[in-house]
C-alpha cells in the first residue's frame, strides 16, 4: 500500500500537469528506473555493523552486542555511522555487500551529533587490493519538503533493505525521542531531516539517499510507524573531516545558554542569553544573563523560534578555536560591543574505566561535570559506580557512586592515571589498609579502605575420611516386614540401593539389595528414615585402608563380605581450582561426584566451570557454571595445568577470537570468545 501511494504521488511530480490527470503506465516505469538507478549508486556501499560495546552498571563494565548500518565513503575504507551504534564499541565487524566480513577500528566519534567514523582493516580482507564500493555525500541544503528519499540499512540484524518515503520536515528541532548521548545534547547543533521512509532497529547509521543516488543524511532514529530522523549530510561532512584529521571533532566554546526571544519581550531580533557558564569565555568577556546577543563575530544572529537555536550554536562551534570575536549585545537601552576569546570545547563526559581491585568504575572529572557539581576544578577521580561488598563498598564508611576521590594513602588523586599508577604499584597477594579522602556534596570525608589482591588459585581443604562408595536406604519396620517377614519387622539395618563403580563397595562384593546388619562387631541400629546418616558415620569413624567385615542379608539369607575401606573422594567445593582474572571465570578438576552424578566414565576429561562473572569475556561468550571445558583454541583440556597453559598461551598471542569447546548436559558445542586485549 505504501509503495502504491508513493508511486502515485511520484507520478504527479514527474508526468502530470493537472492534479486530476490519469496515471500513465510509462510514468510508473520511469519512476521505477529512477529509483533503481539511485539505489544502485549507494546500495553496494552499505555495510552491516556488528559491535561489542561496554557500559558501566553498578561498578562493573557490562558488555552488550548490537548491530547497525553504515556507508563506505572512500577507497581507504572510511565508514560513516552513528555514535550510538559504534561510539563505545570495543570490537567492530563490518559485513560488506558481497557478504565479506571485515574488522574495523573506531577512528573517532562525536556524541553531540551522534556520528562516528570507522576505518575498515583492509589488510585483513581476503584480497586487500579488491576495490571497494563507495557512495558520495550530497548537499543536504538542496533537499526540499516532499522530495523522495530512500532509507537503507540492516533492520533488526537482517539482510539489507530499502524503504521509500518523502521528506516531511528538513529542519526538525530536538525532541524527547532523540535526547542526549554521553551528557551531550544531540539537538544543540542538529536540525534533523524528518521523513517517512521506514526506519527499524538496525537501520541506525544507514544512509538516507535522494533520487540522484547521493547520501543526503545519516539515519538516526525512527518510531517504526512512518516517522524517521536523519542527520543532514552537510553537518556530517564537517564531522567526518575533523575526525579524519584530528581523531575527534574540534569545536569552539563560548559558554552561553541561548534561548529564542520571548514572544512579548518587545524585541524581534537577536538571541536571548539564558545563562552564562562559570569560567567561560562569555563570562570573561562580560556577557550576562538577559542580554540580547545581536551579532557574533560580525554576523547577525536571531532566534525567534527554537529551530533557529542550533544554527547559532553551530556558528560558534565552527569558528576558529582561540579566535577573538566581537559580540554585539543589547543590554537594556544600551548596545555594547564585547570581546571574547573562544576556547576549545570538551566532552561532557569521559570514558568509564573499571578497576576490579576496587570493585568500581571511575571517570575523569570533565569541565562540564566540574561546573554542574560546582567543584572549582577538574582535579579528582569521579566514582561512577561501586559494587556492594567490594573494596570501596566495604570501606568504613563506604565510598559511594558520585563521590570524588581526592587522596589515597596520603597521595593526591588528581586524575584517573594517578589512581591507576597507585594500584599498579601493589604487589601480588598484597593486602593494604589505607585512608582515602572523598568529596561528597562539598563535605570532605575520610574512609578506611582495605585492598587485597587475592591469589588466582584458591584451593579448598578437606580432611579425608574412610569411605565405602554406595548409597543406602533405612530398613524401616514396614519395609523389613515386606522384604523379610512379619516376625522380622523389628530388624534394624540399611538396604544398599546403589553401588558406585570402581569403589571399595564394588571391589568388596557388595550388591544392590543387600541388607547390612552389622559392620565388624557393631550393629547398624537404623530403623527410622532419618537414620541413614548413622550408617555413613559408622564408616567414617574407621580408618582408611582398614579391612572390615560386613554382616548382611542377601536374598533373605545371612551372608558376609570383607571390604577394604577407601579414602573419601574430594567434594566439588574442596576441589582444586584455577581462577582466571582476565576472562573472569574459574574452573576446577572433575570430582567423583561429577562422574557419578553426570554418568561420566573415565574417558571423560576436562575442567568443570564453577564460576562465571556475567559481565566478563567468558560470560559474555555464553560460558555457564557447570560447563565442562574440553578444548580452548586448538588445545585439548585434560586437567587444570592444561587449562592454565592454554590460557597463558592465548594471553601471549592475543588472538581477537578463539573457539572454546564445551560439554553441557549430554551435548557438546562451541563458544566464541572475543576478548578485548588491553595495551
Amino acid at each position: 500500500m505504501r509503495l502504491q501511494r508513493v508511486l502515485g504521488i511520484g507520478l504527479l511530480f514527474i508526468a502530470v500537469a493537472a492534479a486530476a490527470a490519469p496515471v500513465e503506465p510509462q510514468a510508473t516505469a520511469d519512476l521505477r528506473d529512477v529509483i533503481a538507478g539511485a539505489r544502485d549508486k549507494v546500495y553496494p556501499a552499505l555495510v552491516n555493523i556488528a559491535v561489542v560495546w561496554g557500559t558501566e552498571q553498578g561498578g562493573r563494565e557490562v558488555r552488550f552486542r548490537a548491530t547497525g548500518s553504515g556507508t563506505i565513503l572512500d577507497d581507504k575504507g572510511t565508514v560513516l555511522t552513528n555514535h550510538h551504534v559504534a561510539g563505545k564499541a570495543t570490537r567492530i565487524i563490518c559485513t560488506l555487500s558481497n557478504k565479506e566480513e571485515v574488522p574495523a577500528e573506531l577512528v573517532g566519534t562525536d556524541a553531540m551529533t551522534d556520528l562516528a567514523v570507522l576505518r575498515l582493516k583492509l589488510s585483513e580482507r581476503k584480497d586487500p587490493t579488491a576495490p571497494l564500493p563507495i557512495a558520495a555525500l550530497g548537499d543536504s541544503e538542496t533537499l526540499l519538503v516532499g522530495d523522495y528519499v530512500m532509507s537503507m540499512g540492516s533492520p533488526q540484524g537482517m539482510a539489507r533493505s530499502v524503504t521509500l518515503g518523502i521528506v516531511s520536515n528538513k529542519e526538525r528541532p530536538a525532541s524527547g525521542a532523540l535526547g542526549d548521548l554521553e551528557g551531550e545534547p544531540t539537538g544543540a547543533l542538529t536540525l534533523w531531516i524528518q521523513h517517512d521512509a521506514l526506519i527499524l532497529p538496525g537501520n541506525s547509521g544507514g544512509p538516507l539517499v535522494n533520487l540522484k543516488g547521493e547520501v543526503i543524511g545519516v539515519n538516526e532514529a525512527g518510531n517504526g510507524q512512518g516517522v524517521g530522523f536523519a542527520i543532514p549530510a552537510n553537518l556530517a561532512k564537517r564531522v567526518v573531516a575533523d575526525i579524519l584529521q584530528y581523531g575527534k571533532v574540534r569545536r569552539s566554546w563560548l559558554g552561553v545558554e541561548a534561548q529564542s526571544l520571548l514572544k512579548k519581550g518587545g524585541v524581534d531580533e537577536g538571541i536571548l542569553v539564558g545563562s552564562v557558564e562559570p569560567g567561560s569565555p562569555a563570562l570573561v568577556a562580560g556577557l550576562q544573563a538577559g542580554d540580547i546577543l545581536l551579532s557574533f563575530d560580525g554576523k547577525p544572529v536571531t532566534a525567534r523560534f527554537d529551530e533557529e537555536i542550533p544554527l547559532f550554536y553551530r556558528l560558534v562551534a565552527e569558528s576558529s578555536i582561540g579566535k577573538e570575536v566581537d559580540l554585539s549585545v543589547k543590554r537594556g537601552a544600551e548596545t555594547l560591543t564585547l570581546k571574547a576569546t573562544l576556547a576549545e570545547d570538551e566532552p561532557a563526559r569521559g570514558k568509564d574505566r573499571e578497576f576490579r581491585r576496587l570493585g568500581a568504575t571511575v571517570l575523569p572529572v570533565s569541565r562540564t561535570m566540574a561546573r554542574e557539581m560546582q567543584l572549582g576544578s577538574t582535579e579528582g577521580v569521579y566514582i561512577s559506580g561501586a559494587q556492594g561488598g567490594s573494596a570501596l563498598g566495604s570501606a568504613k564508611p563506604a565510598v559511594l557512586e558520585g563521590d570524588i576521590l581526592r587522596t589515597l594513602d596520603g597521595k593526591p588523586m588528581t586524575s584517573v592515571k594517578d589512581l591507576a599508577d597507585w594500584l599498579d604499584a601493589l604487589k601480588p597477594d598484597e593486602k593494604r589498609t589505607v585512608v582515602v579522602e572523598v568529596e561528597r556534596r562539598r563535605a570532605r570525608l575520610l574512609s578506611v579502605l582495605t585492598i587485597e589482591t587475592k591469589s588466582d588459585e584458591p584451593q579448598g581443604a578437606q580432611v579425608a575420611k574412610a569411605w565405602l562408595g554406595c548409597d543406602v536406604q533405612v530398613l524401616v519396620p514396614q519395609l523389613a516386614e515386606a522384604l523379610l517377614s512379619k516376625e522380622m519387622a523389628s530388624t534394624k539395618g540399611v538396604r544398599i540401593t546403589e553401588v558406585f563403580q570402581e569403589t571399595p563397595a564394588e571391589h568388596g562384593g557388595l550388591k544392590v539389595g543387600d541388607i547390612v546388619l552389622q559392620i565388624a562387631d557393631q550393629p547398624v541400629s537404623a530403623f527410622r528414615e532419618s537414620d541413614a546418616q548413622l550408617f555413613f558415620d559408622m564408616i567414617r569413624r574407621r580408618k582408611i585402608g582398614e579391612k572390615v567385615t560386613f554382616k548382611l542379608l542377601r536374598d533373605g539369607q545371612p551372608a558376609e563380605t570383607e571390604v577394604t575401606l577407601g579414602s573419601s573422594p574430594v567434594e566439588p567445593k574442596d576441589a582444586k581450582r584455577s581462577r582466571d582474572k582476565d576472562f573472569e571465570f574459574s574452573a576446577r578438576e572433575i570430582t567423583f561426584a561429577d562422574r557419578h552424578g553426570r554418568r561420566w566414565g573415565k574417558e571423560v576429561v576436562g575442567c568443570v566451570v564453577d564460576f562465571v562473572e556475567p559481565s566478563g569475556w567468558a560470560g559474555f561468550a555464553g560460558l555457564h557454571q557447570g560447563d565442562l571445558l574440553l578444548k580452548i583454541g586448538d588445545r585439548e583440556i585434560r586437567d587444570l595445568s592444561g587449562l592454565k597453559e592454554a590460557l597463558e598461551d592465548l594471553k601471549k598471542r592475543k588472538p581477537t577470537q578463539f573457539p572454546v569447546m564445551i560439554r553441557r548436559g549430554i551435548q557438546t558445542g562451541f563458544l566464541s570468545l572475543e576478548p578485548q586485549w588491553e595495551e
